[in-house]
């Protein structure tokens, strides 16, 4: 439609121009050049305008040409490796690998609509959340099902709570223990996390009325997010949300852990 305009535009341009010269006086080689000129305009007007729409046809065909360069690359290399095995009708791994991108795809659709999504591992969560942090941000965080060899040896997550806090962020830390061996288990991370002045409390389970509480959770009121395990699942599915009434639920929950849990102070030994 737009090439149909153009040569319209252009043929009534001619004749105008025609018309003109002949009141004005043009010779007629100028009038010859001139008209020549116009029309090649309009063909490369009209050559732009179907270069530009099949472009654009593209785009909707093939999305990623939206996308920057390196994007595209990806972007690709993922798809091939998904249509690879998505072709492993017999394989087990192939089929559970699968799965795990439509639960991805499915939790980017809910997170892209504000809704809440549900994750498989809140240490790997927190990590990322954390790393996402910068100068100014709050990070609180409550941990009722502590393991103490994720603090100690896993993947970093002690250094990375460690970096964040010498790097401007405010983290406070609520530890549930279920016995006093975990509490002295515990003592080392609890210190080095102190030495960096991050907020650290504790307190003992049995202490608590526990069924008011998520059995973990992570507020980030900045970028009004939370991670959460529901309270009393046997097995524990961790939810991210943004929802308001879930994150106040969990900053009241934060704030009754704090009123009964106990500051840290480290001890020389």
């Amino acid at each position: 439609m737009s090439n149909i305009v153009i040569g319209i535009i252009g043929v009534l341009s001619i004749i105008i121009f025609l018309v003109l010269s002949e009141k004005y006086g043009f010779s007629t080689q100028e009038q010859t050049i001139s008209s020549l000129l116009l029309l090649i305009a309009t063909l490369l007007l009209n050559v732009l305008s179907s270069i530009l729409a099949f472009y654009n046809k593209l785009k909707e065909i093939h999305p990623f040409l939206s996308l920057p360069t390196e994007e595209q690359k990806e972007g690709y290399k993922m798809l091939k490796f998904l249509h690879e095995l998505r072709k492993r009708k017999n394989s087990a791994s192939a089929i559970l690998a699968v799965d795990q991108f439509n639960n991805a795809k499915h939790a980017l659709t809910l997170s892209s609509n504000n809704a809440d999504f549900r994750v498989s591992d809140i240490v790997e969560t927190n990590k990322t959340l954390l790393n996402s942090l910068s100068k100014g941000d709050t990070f609180d965080g409550v941990s009722m099902l502590v393991d103490p060899d994720i603090w100690k040896h896993d993947y970093g997550y002690l250094q990375l709570n460690i970096n964040k806090s010498l790097q401007g962020v405010t983290i406070r830390r609520i530890f549930v223990f279920d016995n006093k061996e975990q509490f002295e288990s515990m003592k080392d991370v609890m210190d080095k996390l102190s030495n960096v002045k991050t907020e650290v409390y504790w307190c003992m389970k049995n202490e608590l009325n526990f069924r008011g509480f998520c059995q973990d959770f992570t507020i980030v009121k900045e970028h009004k997010i939370g991670v959460h395990i529901p309270v009393e699942q046997v097995n524990p599915t961790v939810i991210v949300s943004s929802s308001h009434e879930q994150i106040t639920s969990l900053q009241s929950q934060f704030s009754k852990l704090l009123d009964s849990a106990l500051k840290y102070e480290k001890k020389s030994r």
